[in-house]
Order: structure tokens, then sequence, then C-alpha cells
């Protein structure tokens, strides 16, 4: 099973999405650098303000344009409980929220849920650390 994973969200998202990237991977799931080559597609999302509702749904679009037919859209982060009804327009598989990312292991079909799965305090593409070379308080955390 192959899976591409998006975050278009802030700061919280990104620590999201790498917590399912690192359940994924425990669970022996190949994640794929392209849509295109996906068998299950998560966007993690943001609707705190009406511009970050427009990155996230636009970037859904994008995706879904350009997805396989086979493919599954799941869509998590804060969009889906914030502003349900924007994702109408999508043929979307799946949706979880920061607070319902245990229900993950339903579209996949998994044994092992995500809450053995420890919650990261950097994402994979995260390149946070302080002029100075020491530890930011968030490398701290």
């Amino acid at each position: 099973m192959n899976a591409y994973i998006s975050c278009v969200g802030c700061e919280q998202r990104e620590l999201d999405s790498q917590r399912v990237i690192n359940y994924l991977e425990n669970n022996g799931i190949n994640l794929v650098d392209s849509a295109k080559k996906a068998d299950y597609i998560f966007v993690i999302t943001c609707g705190v303000d009406l511009a970050s509702e427009q990155r996230s749904v636009e970037e859904i679009r994008n995706i879904a344009n350009m997805m396989p037919e086979s493919s599954k859209l799941v869509v998590g982060g804060c969009l889906p409980s914030i502003s349900p009804d924007v994702l109408k327009e999508f043929d979307v598989y799946h949706t979880f929220s920061p607070r319902s990312i245990e229900t993950l292991i339903l579209p996949l079909g998994l044994d092992t849920t995500i809450k053995p799965t420890a919650y990261p305090n950097k994402f994979i593409y995260d390149n946070s650390s302080s002029v100075s070379g020491e530890a930011t308080a968030r490398d701290r955390f």
C-alpha cells in the first residue's frame, strides 16, 4: 500500500502530519513522493481563518485533479470539523480532526491504532533551530 501526505496546516498540524507519517511507516505502508503514485492520499489542513481554509481547499483541489481514480482521499486537520461543507465538492473517503485522529485505523484497515505512536516534536521537513545552534523552545519540548 502506498500513501502520500501533504500538509498545509499550522505548526501543530505539521506535527500531526509527522505522527501520521510515523504511524503509516510503523505499519509497513510505503510513503511516496507524488499523489499520482498513492493508494491513499492524506491532506492535513488548517481552517483557523478564511485564508488558511482557502489554501487548504486549493491544495485538496490540486491533489484531487491529479490523483488516480482508484486512490482514496483522506482529509485531516482542522478543516473537516471547522468547515465540513467545503469538502462536499470532493470525493473524500475519510476525514479526521486532531481530536479524532484515532479513527485513522478505519479507512486503512490496520490492526494497530495510532495511540502507541509517539507525539513528535519535529516535522520531517522541519528545520527549526536557533541561529546560535542552541535548541529552540520547540526542540526542548
